[in-house]
């Protein structure tokens, strides 16, 4: 079950090592909006380490870097930045992001 509190972002493992953007969208497809999960590929940096794929609010499937600053040891998305040393999973979880981003679901929680 899912975490109304955190809107699901409990939900994992969320990610996705080494998978590109179409076999992300196979395993979105057919989601409720709001479902994500964390990938990387074969071209992910140490700057862009990860990328949020995810069900948007008009059911397009989106795809969003992930920015990492090794210095201050923070993840950023979009004009979000986490807390130095956070987790990823817990900055999803900020309810700002994850309101934001529409994150409801992780794609594990389906299975």
């Amino acid at each position: 079950t899912t975490n109304p509190e955190n809107n699901g972002v409990d939900e994992y493992p969320i990610f996705y090592a080494f998978t590109d953007e179409d076999c992300a969208v196979s395993l979105l497809h057919g989601a409720a909006e709001g479902t994500f999960l964390v990938r990387n590929t074969e071209e992910s940096t140490i700057e862009y380490p990860f990328i949020l794929s995810y069900v948007s609010s008009d059911s397009v499937y989106k795809h969003a870097k992930i920015f990492f600053d090794s210095t201050s040891r923070q993840y950023s998305i979009g004009n979000f930045s986490s807390q130095p040393n956070q987790l990823l999973k817990d900055f999803l979880a900020v309810p700002v992001v994850a309101e934001c981003y529409g994150l409801k679901y992780a794609v594990h929680s389906l299975d």
